[in-house]
């Protein structure tokens, strides 16, 4: 893990348990132009066609967003209310995809998710020492004996409150591989896995809607787990892949001979990058360094998702005590253009979410308001918060839409 990785929890402070549940107990906001700007997508915006055109599409296919980012998308934030919109105009139901094994679960208030303790696991943004192959979540999971994971639905969001088709994803599985299932409180049924040395997926169809599952994995120890779709039928689905206090530079640990066949399997037709604070925050950083390393991401992006339209989000403001005065970092918006000018060097889409926030010395606005739409270390958004970015975000994108035939 790089230095910039390691900068990690300091912007994070109190954000995340005690205060978090509260604002998705909130009304949702009245709209995208409520505060700060209208911003448009700009960059290579025809690239930004596979994805509009599958939109077409969602009657007779799942198409999926993968959204990965840093902190400011941790506890499902922006990602959920992308879900809940899209949803509601393309079709789908359910969270999508979730990792077996995560750090996001106190956070993630969308999904109840539990697992037990003797699972072995690693991931982008914690030590993989056994140098485990790391999946399109960033994470990968070995079982023992008694492994299990639990993910149970709720009613704080519309989009994610039931489900009735699985997916599991897997490799390195033998022919006594096995995982016994639980749903609702039902009987356990138990589905075997593929023998295979490569990734394979077991798909189950329950014939209802689902509210609570429960996984024990049997005769399992060498076969790696990545992850768990829960969804209903064809539509739009967004899968939230934060990788907290990371720099971005970390996408290139994803396994590059599983990322094609993960692609194939689930259809992307988006990857969003949101990342950036990270090493903005940690000033005296030569850009040039991680532009040549984003870079390579971007490359390593559109050769495993070759039929995938890319779009890098900057950071959005983040304050900093001046006197009583809460200012614009310094590096921000040198920051911000140096993300601008990676993605036009990599031929993707940008969106200016800075700028989609009001620009400079915006953040206070965004705490000071009632309810607030951002927390008191001024840099990351409360739910409302993240409901207002997913309009404006998707008001950009529709509007790209128009544009481009």
């Amino acid at each position: 893990m790089n230095i910039f990785n390691k900068i990690s929890f300091i912007l994070v402070t109190y954000f995340i348990v005690l205060n978090f549940s509260t604002f998705y107990a909130l009304p949702p906001a009245k709209s995208g132009d409520s505060i700060g700007n209208r911003v448009p997508i700009s960059g290579d915006i025809q690239q930004l066609k596979y994805f509009f055109d599958a939109l077409e599409k969602t009657n007779s296919e799942k198409i999926r967003i993968a959204h990965y980012g840093d902190s400011i998308i941790w506890g499902d934030i922006i990602s959920d209310n992308l879900r809940v919109n899209l949803q509601k105009k393309y079709g789908g139901h359910g969270i999508g995809f979730l990792s077996i094994c995560n750090d996001d679960l106190a956070a993630r208030k969308t999904i109840m998710h539990e697992f037990s303790d003797d699972w072995d696991w690693a991931s982008v943004f914690t030590k993989n020492r056994d140098k485990y192959p790391i999946g399109i979540a960033g994470t990968v999971a070995k079982a023992s004996a008694n492994s299990w994971v639990s993910f149970a639905t709720n009613r704080v969001s519309p989009a994610t409150d039931s489900f009735s088709e699985m997916s599991l994803f897997y490799s390195n599985s033998n022919s006594n591989s096995s995982v016994k299932y639980k749903i609702n409180g039902d009987e356990a049924i138990t589905v075997n896995l593929e023998n295979s040395k490569n990734l394979t997926k077991t798909d189950v169809n329950f014939g209802k809607e689902v509210n609570k599952i429960k996984l024990t994995f049997n005769n399992s120890a060498e076969a790696f787990f990545y992850g768990i779709t829960l969804e209903s039928g064809n539509g739009i689905y967004v899968d939230n892949f934060p990788f907290r206090g990371n720099s971005g530079v970390s996408m290139r640990d994803l396994d590059e001979d599983l990322l094609p066949i993960f692609t194939n399997n689930l259809n992307y037709k988006l990857v969003i990058l949101q990342f950036g604070v990270n090493i903005a925050a940690s000033g005296n950083i030569k850009y040039k360094w991680y532009s040549n390393m984003m870079l390579n991401v971007l490359q390593k992006i559109k050769k495993s998702f070759p039929n995938s339209s890319i779009l890098m989000i900057s950071p959005g403001d983040l304050g900093q005590k001046q006197g009583r005065k809460i200012i614009t970092h310094p590096e921000i918006e040198k920051f911000v253009k140096v993300q601008e000018e990676i993605a036009n060097g990599g031929g993707v889409a940008f969106w200016n979410m800075f700028e989609a926030m009001g620009g400079e010395n915006s953040i206070a606005n965004w705490v000071e308001t009632t309810p607030p739409l951002a927390f008191k270390d001024y840099c990351h958004l409360t739910g409302e918060g993240g409901e207002i970015i997913s309009m404006k975000l998707i008001t950009a994108l529709m509007e790209a839409k128009s544009k481009i035939k």
